[in-house]
C-alpha cells in the first residue's frame, strides 16, 4: 500500500531550487533518508509533514500515517539526559510502557494472585497490551520489540 506519494514535485528555497519535479512513492515499511549535506533530507521530511508546500506538484499522505522527525537545531534542557530528552518525544510508547507496569504491579495484590479468575483476567490484559505495543512497533520499525517504535520515517 503506498503511504506517501510525490508527484512532479517542485520546491526551491529563494536562493537554491531543491527539487525539480521530483517523483516518488513509498510503500508502507521503515525508511531512512541520507544524502550529503544540502541535499534536501530535511526539506523533504518538512514537506512530508507538511511544514512546507511544495511550489508546484502534489504530494499526498495516507491519513492513517504517523510520521516523526527530530530537528537537527534541538532546544535542549542541560538538565536532562539524553535519554530523558529522546523519552519525551515517545509518547505513544511511554503510555503503552506505562499501562503494562500497572499491570505488573497488579500481579502482587494478593486478591489477584490468590484468584485464578482474577489473575486469569489480568493475564488477558497483559496479553493484550504487550500485543498493541507488538502492533504499534512493528508499524513503525518491522520489529517485535516497542523500542523498535523509535525508528520512524
Amino acid at each position: 500500500m503506498i503511504r506517501i506519494r510525490l508527484d512532479k514535485v517542485t520546491f526551491s528555497y529563494p536562493a537554491k531550487p531543491i527539487f525539480l519535479e521530483a517523483s516518488c512513492e513509498l510503500q508502507e515499511g521503515c525508511y531512512g533518508v541520507i544524502g550529503p549535506n544540502g541535499s534536501g533530507k530535511t526539506t523533504l521530511l518538512k514537506l512530508v509533514m507538511g511544514e512546507l508546500k511544495p511550489d508546484s506538484g502534489f504530494l499526498l499522505r495516507d491519513k492513517v500515517l504517523t510520521v516523526a522527525y527530530m530537528a537537527q537545531d534541538l532546544d535542549l534542557d542541560p538538565a536532562q539526559t539524553a535519554y530523558e530528552a529522546a523519552r519525551e518525544g515517545a509518547h505513544q510508547v511511554l503510555a503503552l510502557e506505562g499501562e503494562l507496569a500497572a499491570l505488573e504491579e497488579q500481579f502482587a495484590y494478593p486478591e489477584v494472585y490468590g484468584s485464578e479468575k482474577r489473575l486469569a483476567k489480568l493475564i488477558d490484559r497483559q496479553e493484550l497490551s504487550w500485543h498493541d505495543s507488538l502492533n504499534w512497533a512493528a508499524r513503525f520499525g518491522g520489529s517485535d520489540s516497542y523500542a523498535a517504535g523509535i525508528n520512524w520515517l
